[in-house]
C-alpha cells in the first residue's frame, strides 16, 4: 500500500510503499549529518523512494541531488515525489546497479555521496 507523508507542516511530501523498504529513523538522522551549502552536487546511492534527497533539499534548497536506484518500483515513487514537490530540476534519478556505478556516472561528478543502505535482506 502506498503512503504519502509530509516532512513537516507545509514542507516537502514523500511517498513510500509497504512492499518496499519503509522509511526509518536512520534516514532522518543521516540527513542531518552532512555539511551542506548551495551548489553542492549530491549523489544518493541506493536512493529508494528518494526520501534522503528530499530531506537534504529541505535543509538546503540550493543542492542538486541525483539518486541511483536498482528497483524500478522505488524509482517510480521517487520520481513522483520529485514532481509532486516541484523538484524535477533539482532532484533527478537514474536507474542502475551500484555494482556498475563507474558505467553510470563519471568520476568527479559529485561533491558529496550519501547512502542509507538497508540493514536486512
Amino acid at each position: 500500500m502506498e503512503h504519502w507523508e509530509s516532512l513537516k507542516p507545509g514542507g516537502y511530501r514523500f511517498v513510500y510503499d509497504d512492499a518496499l523498504f519503509r522509511p526509518s529513523t536512520d534516514t532522518f538522522l543521516l540527513s542531518s549529518l552532512p555539511r551542506l551549502r548551495p551548489g553542492l552536487r549530491v549523489c544518493d546511492l541506493g536512493c529508494g523512494t528518494g526520501l534522503l534527497g528530499l530531506l537534504l533539499l529541505q535543509r538546503q534548497p540550493g543542492l542538486a541531488v541525483t539518486g541511483v536506484e536498482l528497483q524500478p518500483q522505488a524509482l517510480a515513487l521517487a520520481e513522483r515525489a520529485a514532481a509532486e514537490n516541484g523538484l524535477a530540476g533539482q532532484l533527478r534519478f537514474l536507474p542502475g546497479d551500484l555494482r556498475q556505478i563507474r558505467t553510470l556516472l563519471p568520476g568527479g561528478s559529485f561533491d558529496l555521496a550519501v547512502c542509507n543502505p538497508p540493514y536486512y535482506p
